[in-house]
């Protein structure tokens, strides 16, 4: 615990250790008093370097110096500080060195660690312990590796500063309490005074044009009226200022000089730095040469006063005298052609420079000049002027660049082969800001989360924090507060979460942070309240970050007992809110050691999340189910009475989603559990479910799942279990289907009734699903079939529901030729289960496309589905769909004439089925493909015996289509093999499936085939 008053927080730090090598050995070669001394004059010299820097000087620890960048204020080039400091204390010690070896003989070495990451800080003034965490451990570790007069770099220093330095790196380190090996760089050489990142020069161009026209407009009244205008143009980091600009005066052409400096963030002697920048392009290193060239009279002293501004010169000159030099110099200038002059980063101007420019515009004449400058919105707060209004001076704001801008952005910076889930995240995250989008891109290229998680660059870290950090005590506490209710809040909930004392100036907060663009009104969910948001999602993760752990949690909990006084009474739609908030609490007591608290709040979110785990359940929103019901697990302690009771929910919502691996964990758990506590209502629900999992991977033949569903069926009605009995139907309605469809009727029927006593939308819900799919593959008519699925999708059912009424209408559809339609229909009901994550079931609706596809006459369509989904199937582990959707696969290409290619389908097909005999929807579609396939080659009697082996296993079944399309196969091999009365009855024997279906369109291919065979010679009926 830190004293009162003092602030804690987390903030990302450079931390610098840098130790003499040998010192033992100097103490034996020097006298105590001169070791003193020596080591005095040392570290006075380093402190100095560092302080210059900005670094604050930690500690000496005997002959070791620790310093830290980014305390107490954090800067975006806090890293390159660092370095910089390092390396000029390497130059000085070399220096200091002649000192000492002429004074004691001696010569010292250090060696040098600096490491970047998050750490906790508290007030300098107060503890001595400024810094804490592995970050400075590690600094540590690369200082005690490295070899003497070496300076090593941690991953996150070197990827800060890369841009501005010569390095190399070494052999990973192992080091004592890590458990992984430490990337590191050996510092070489530092090239540039700062690394801030910036948009690509050779970065694509993308949008700006009305801001492109307004600065064309300006440089045209610069050169019409010969005056000197100012232009300011003005964006968050990395919005693309310095892009901008860089298009600008490169599409102005020849005809116009362009000279440019910037402003440097620290320094000694940097008042007039940027200008500095400017003469010396201008006179390359001939100062008076060039200005006697420009302007004759005046030269001498305009050479003169401006050497002495920039240093190169001793003699003194006043402001006025200084800016006398530089305005005739840039008049000169201006005379030959226009000039435009670009000055970087105004925000770090000194107020001299600002001076200057102002001036200029006042008295600048007979000269077209455009000033053109670059800043932040933070120069309005250290120079309000700049913002108001006045005669020949413009602002010009960049805003994020639009959404269809950004795409573009993207298409140019990226290839084919870049992921579009990654695109769609990088768009996301960056929020029309160019630098991002850059540097997202390059960072999130090979990221497969598909959990909607992104990679921030450490760059862009650095950018967001120095921001926040610079802010008044009073702003930063309100962001921090309202960090915590995410990237919109309301102000009621920032008042809550402060302390009494600081409750009267949010209001006034709230408009300072929106002036200076950290947020923006947004639309309160809340009556009577103001509504806000974070006009960047990254910068409130950035305030959020510097947030303690242990103050976050206080908030989260805080925010979640506000929520629930202030929310709509009677509504369920923030109770996940609640639940998340709840979460947060406990999660930040758990990993601070606070078993108490973590406890307590452990019972209250598992509470929430299992309540919202199981609406979403209900409502056949599996992602969001799985998502709610895993963290209530994982909240709740193994032994908590409300933990058992979900597990099977969870294990339900898996086997629904797809996910059967993790499904089987989950479900063997609860069983196990209730097993050893007795609980027989837990262990029945979960038998089930592991009943309907070990259906979808066949392991278990039909037969013996049969009878074990029959059995959990008795053991809930004997328990009363409505919702289990309503489960139990369901697996034995799937495993009666493979015997006919009338025969699972009955059990789904059941299933239904139960459903709807227990209140159970999820089961009632596949209820009517799969009897929904029973109407397409059973025995039930067109006419009856599609007006039942519209009748359903004019009823208000849950999105499985209507998914399903979708599919199946459009195959219905289908058999009345309406192709289009039937594809729309198709195609909406499958997008709504792929959007409720029911990727098992949204796979295994390919055979529908198929059967649609193939009535079109376009195997090929359906080719490509079915490829897809077998692919899908294959990953989820499922071995019920994945059967029969390879037959179907079989015979999508065997129609389009790749009959090699189709064998090889029928054999990976059978050996899928090989897992369950019974499974007859996978063992005839293989064997009457694959039939066809040999007699193809000739083969007739191999052929028709396995065509006819798969007529034999359906022929039993209510499966109208699916007979009758073995009979019509039957019929073709017997035709080519010349044995056309013997084809006839098996074609009538189609037609009347076909008729009794109302399959109008493969009914008139029948008859066709029919009326051809006629007398004569049999045609190829292919």
């Amino acid at each position: 615990m830190t004293a009162a008053g003092e602030r804690e927080v987390r903030k990302t730090v450079t931390v610098v250790f840098s130790d003499l090598v040998g010192s033992t050995e100097l103490g034996e070669r020097l006298d105590p008093e001169s070791i003193r001394h020596l080591m005095s004059r040392y570290f006075e010299e380093m402190q100095r370097v560092l302080q210059r820097h900005g670094g604050t000087v930690q500690k000496f620890i005997g002959d070791a110096i620790m310093a830290v960048f980014g305390v107490p204020s954090v800067h975006e080039d806090d890293a390159l500080r660092a370095v910089r400091a390092v390396a000029e204390m390497r130059e000085r010690l070399r220096v200091l060195n002649e000192e000492i070896d002429r004074r004691w003989h001696v010569r010292l070495r250090v060696r040098t660690g600096i490491n970047t990451g998050e750490v906790v800080a508290v007030d300098p003034s107060r503890d001595q312990n400024l810094v804490l965490g592995d970050t400075v451990n590690v600094a540590a570790r690369l200082e005690q590796a490295a070899a003497p007069d070496e300076i090593l770099l941690g991953e996150r220093t070197w990827s800060l500063v890369r841009e501005a330095i010569d390095a190399e790196p070494i052999a990973a380190l192992t080091v004592k309490g890590k458990s992984e090996a430490l990337p590191a760089w050996r510092l070489i050489e530092v090239k540039s005074r700062v690394a801030m990142p910036r948009v690509r020069s050779d970065s694509p161009f993308v949008g700006r044009t009305e801001e492109f026209q307004g600065l064309w407009r300006t440089l045209e009244r610069a050169i019409d009226e010969r005056i000197c205008v100012l232009a300011t143009v003005v964006g968050p980091p990395g919005i693309g200022k310095s892009r901008f600009v860089a298009e600008f005066t490169q599409a102005v052409g020849q005809g116009t000089r362009v000279v440019s400096g910037h402003c440097l963030p620290y320094g000694e002697g940097i008042t007039f730095w940027p200008l500095a920048e400017i003469v010396n392009d201008v006179s390359a290193g001939d100062l008076p040469g060039a200005v006697q060239r420009l302007m004759g009279n005046d030269a001498r002293v305009v050479a003169e006063r401006i050497a002495a501004a920039i240093g190169s010169a001793e003699s003194p000159g006043s402001p006025a005298e200084i800016f006398w030099a530089f305005r005739k110099l840039f008049e000169a200038l201006a005379r030959e052609q226009p000039l435009i002059v670009v000055v970087d980063d105004i925000h770090w101007a000194e107020s001299t420079l600002l001076d200057l420019l102002e001036y200029m515009i006042e008295f600048a004449s007979k000269a077209p000049i455009l000033l053109l400058c670059l800043a932040r919105a933070e120069l309005f707060e250290s120079r309000p002027s700049w913002a108001v209004p006045r005669r020949n001076a413009s602002l010009i704001p960049l805003q994020p660049i639009s959404e269809s801008d950004a795409t573009t952005l993207i298409d140019r910076l990226t290839t084919r082969e870049f992921p579009a889930a990654a695109r769609a995240r990088v768009a996301e995250a960056a929020e029309g800001n160019p630098l991002f989008i850059e540097q997202l891109l390059a960072l999130n290229a090979d990221v497969t989360a598909t959990d909607g998680a992104i990679l921030v660059p450490p760059t862009i870290d650095a950018l967001l924090a120095a921001r926040i950090d610079r802010l008044e005590p009073a702003d930063r506490a309100v962001i921090e507060r309202a960090a915590v209710e995410g990237r919109t809040f309301h102000r009621g909930a920032v008042v809550e979460l402060l302390d009494e004392e600081a409750r009267a100036k949010v209001g006034a907060c709230l408009i300072s942070l929106a002036r200076k663009e950290f947020i923006q009104p947004d639309q309160a969910l809340f009556t009577g309240d103001d509504g806000f948001r974070f006009v960047h999602l990254l910068m409130r993760d950035a305030a959020y970050g510097a947030v303690p752990k242990q103050l976050r949690a206080h908030l989260h909990e805080r925010l979640a007992l506000w929520l629930e006084r202030v929310a709509p009474d009677n509504t369920g739609d923030y109770d996940e809110i609640l639940a998340y908030h709840l979460e947060q609490a406990y999660r930040y007591h758990a990993e601070l050691g606070r078993t108490e608290e973590a406890g307590r709040l452990a019972q209250l979110a598992g509470k929430r999340l299992t309540v919202v785990g199981l609406r979403a359940l209900a409502r056949g929103d599996m992602p969001a189910a799985i998502g709610l019901l895993s963290r209530a697990a994982n909240v709740l302690p193994k032994d908590d009475p409300g933990r058992m009771p979900l597990l099977p929910e969870l294990g339900t919502a898996l086997v629904d989603a797809g996910e059967l691996a993790r499904a089987e964990t989950v479900l063997q758990e609860a069983i196990d559990r209730a097993q050893a506590t007795g609980n027989e209502l837990v262990q029945c629900r979960a038998t089930v479910a592991s009943l309907g999992l070990r259906y979808w991977t066949r392991r278990a033949v039909a037969d013996d799942l049969a009878s074990l569903a029959e059995e959990a069926a008795a053991a809930c009605a004997r328990l009363g279990d409505e919702l289990g009995l309503a489960r139990s139907w369901l697996v034995i309605g799937l495993i009666r289907q493979q015997f006919g469809w009338r025969a699972s009727y009955e059990a789904y029927e059941k299933a239904l009734g139960h459903a709807r006593r227990a209140n159970a939308p999820r089961e009632e819900s596949a209820a009517l699903m799969w009897l929904l799919i029973g109407a397409w593959a059973g025995p039930t008519q067109a006419t009856e079939g599609i007006r039942r699925c519209r009748e359903i999708l004019h009823q208000p059912v849950t999105r499985t529901v209507e998914a399903m009424a979708e599919i199946e209408l459009g195959c219905f559809l289908a058999t009345c030729g309406e192709f289009d339609q039937a594809r729309s229909s198709y195609a909406h009901g499958r997008a709504l289960l792929e959007d409720l994550g029911q990727r098992l079931l949204a796979a295994g609706t390919s055979q529908e496309l198929f059967d649609l596809e193939m009535l079109a006459g376009n195997p090929a369509a359906a080719e490509q589905r079915l490829r897809e989904s077998c692919e899908t199937l294959e990953q989820l582990g499922d071995q019920s769909f994945l059967g029969s959707s390879l037959g179907c696969l079989a015979e999508a290409v065997y129609a389009q004439d790749r009959f090699a290619e189709a064998e090889q389908m029928c054999k990976r097909a059978e050996a899928v089925g090989a897992a369950d005999p019974s499974d007859l929807d996978a063992q005839f579609r293989w064997r009457a493909v694959l039939g066809k396939v040999l007699a193809q080659r000739g083969e007739f009697d191999a052929g028709e015996a396995l065509v006819r082996a798969a007529a034999k296993l359906i022929q039993k079944t209510d499966w109208l289509n699916a007979r009758a399309g073995v009979e019509t196969d039957l019929a073709e091999i017997l035709g080519w093999a010349g044995r056309r009365a013997e084809a006839l009855p098996h074609l009538q024997e189609a037609l009347r499936l076909f008729k009794e279906k109302e399959n109008q369109v493969a009914a008139k291919r029948v008859q066709a085939r029919l009326t051809a065979i006629g007398p004569g010679p049999a045609p190829d009926a292919r």
